[in-house]
């Protein structure tokens, strides 16, 4: 799973993580997890809050200045939600 499609399911969830959820999230070993969390943090495109206490914790606020997620802005124009079929089963 690339950087990016790990942003837009933290970006549909709105919730904060540690690399053990992100890893448990995508079913992964937590050293990807907490790759998936220095990939975001470092790269620009992605707007990321922190919460440092009591442990380090991620929100994805927006990519590339986008605040919703991808299938939420095709649902809305749909006006239903897109069948697991035709968006990957992501």
């Amino acid at each position: 799973m690339s950087t990016e499609l790990a942003a837009e399911k933290l970006l549909d969830d709105g919730g904060y993580f540690t690399a053990i959820e992100v890893a448990r999230l995508f079913g992964q070993s937590t050293q990807h997890g907490q790759r998936y969390i220095d990939n975001l943090l470092a790269n620009p495109r992605f707007k990321i809050k922190q919460r440092f206490k009591p442990v380090h914790k991620i929100k994805v606020l927006s990519i590339d200045g986008r605040k919703q997620s991808i299938d939420k802005l095709q649902n809305g124009a749909l006006l239903f939600a897109r069948p697991k079929s035709l968006n990957g089963g992501v």
